[in-house]
Formats: structure tokens, sequence, C-alpha cells
């Protein structure tokens, strides 16, 4: 499978539905069928994901959604220019809920990776236990490695989840 890279452009005002199924065709059309039936959920799930916290989180700036597939990975990005996420320690709780904690482990002083541990459920989890950051949370659980990256002298923001293809 020969490297592809296409980059789309979404703003909070468009229609997240339809450009989730173009991005998710173009992935079906690179990968064929056999390989885009195992990551179709995940994909989905990423795609929901962060198209979701570009329309809570960007201000209204355009979103760019970088699509990259080679013969091992898919990889999703999208990069902004909306407020720098910030993890103060190394191991950093992002978020916690009933089922599971998210850590962000920084890699340099820009970016980080992030770690998601299941807890053992003793009851069902509560809605109201349910707050900001579930979403990567769900990103971090679809993908096989999910990051984040800022560039100081562009002032972009870039959260990149990786779909191993083997």
């Amino acid at each position: 499978m020969a490297g592809f890279k296409k980059q789309f452009h979404f703003t909070e005002t468009g229609d997240l539905y339809p450009f989730m199924l173009e991005i998710l065709s173009e992935i079906e059309e690179r990968t064929g069928e056999t390989i885009f039936n195992r990551i179709r959920g995940s994909s989905r799930f990423i795609l929901i994901e962060l198209l979701t916290n570009a329309i809570k989180h960007t201000n209204g700036t355009i979103s760019v959604i970088c699509l990259e597939i080679d013969g091992s990975n898919v990889t999703i990005s999208r990069s902004d220019s909306g407020q720098r996420f910030l993890v103060e320690r190394p191991d950093h709780v992002i978020y916690s809920d009933d089922m599971a904690t998210l850590y962000g482990k920084p890699l340099t002083d820009d970016k980080l990776v992030f770690n998601v541990v299941d807890h053992d459920l003793t009851r069902p989890p509560l809605v109201e236990h349910l707050s900001e950051h579930y979403g990567l949370t769900i990103i971090t659980k679809a993908s096989d490695e999910f990051t984040y990256a800022y560039d100081p002298a562009a002032g972009t923001n870039t959260f990149s989840a990786r779909i191993k293809l083997g």
C-alpha cells in the first residue's frame, strides 16, 4: 500500500456526519474492504470525538483534519489554533470516572501521549461522573497511540490518533 496523505478543512458550523463519512470513505478506498471492516469502528469513534472537540474548543477557527495511510498505520490528526492543552506534570490525570482514568504523559515540553487505565467496575458507571475530556478517553481507547503536540511558533495544537493495520 503506497503512502497517502490528504487534508480536510472543518469549521464548527460544518455538518459533522457527512464530513465523517467522507473521511471514512477515503479510508475504505485506500485500505480495502477487509482491513476497513476491522478498523471502521475505531476510525468512526476517533473522527466523531476529534470533530466534536473541534466544535467545542476551537472558538470558530478552522480545524485541519489530516488523514495519513501507509502500509502499517492509519493516522487521523486534527490541528487548530485554539487554546493550548496543558499538562503540568508527568502522569497527570486528565480525566477520571468510574470506568477509567486518562493520563497525559509529557514526551517533551510541547508533546504528550495519552494513556488509559481501566478500573474494575463494582457498580454501573454514574452518568454524572462523565465530564469534560471523556472524548479523549474514547479516542485513546479506540487508537493504538494518541498524542498531542503544540507548535509554539505557529500556535497550533495537533491531536493525532494512530491505528495499526496489522
